[in-house]
């Protein structure tokens, strides 16, 4: 007997509830990446940093138009994508915590910072500018770490 492949309306019924992220690099002229600290009362990491960025809305177009208009909210900064088609990817089911059972689903790109005055968003509680190396030293969010060491591995080839 031949199964019959599901139709895609029935797929899509079947996929897991996703969270997508997105987050960028944004390097100085001294090749220090922006990190972000999380508050002490947020529900997710908790006073960890972070890589500037946030969640896809429904609303947004596309994931370029969430991570430039999320970074501008967060840093004052205006940026632009380096390179669209080139990113750290991470992916992981989510066991605990407010998005316990979401699939979740992170992009990080390189970004060029165009202008702005940085000024922190209301969400963070700190920022500083480290090497990539000396940010591994900070209390990071797991997917931050990832990213780092990832990025640190391209950047030296």
């Amino acid at each position: 007997m031949i199964e019959r492949e599901k139709n895609p309306e029935q797929k899509r019924k079947e996929l897991p509830p996703t969270m997508v992220v997105v987050r960028s690099f944004i390097e100085d002229d001294e090749g220090k990446i922006l990190i972000l600290q999380r508050k002490d009362d947020t529900q997710h990491n908790p006073s960890k940093w972070e890589l500037p960025g946030g969640t896809v809305e429904k609303w947004q177009a596309n994931i370029f138009e969430t991570i430039e208009t999320e970074i501008l909210e967060e840093t004052g900064f205006l940026v632009s994508i380096e390179d669209k088609y080139r990113a750290v990817t991470i992916s992981k089911r989510l066991f605990e915590g407010p998005y316990s059972g979401l699939f979740y689903l992170e992009h990080v790109y390189r970004a060029r910072l165009l202008k702005g005055k940085f000024r922190l968003s209301p969400d963070h509680q700190g920022f500083d500018w480290r090497h990539p190396e000396e940010a591994l030293n900070q209390s990071l969010s797991p997917e931050a770490r990832i990213a780092i060491t990832y990025h640190m591995g391209l950047i030296s080839k």
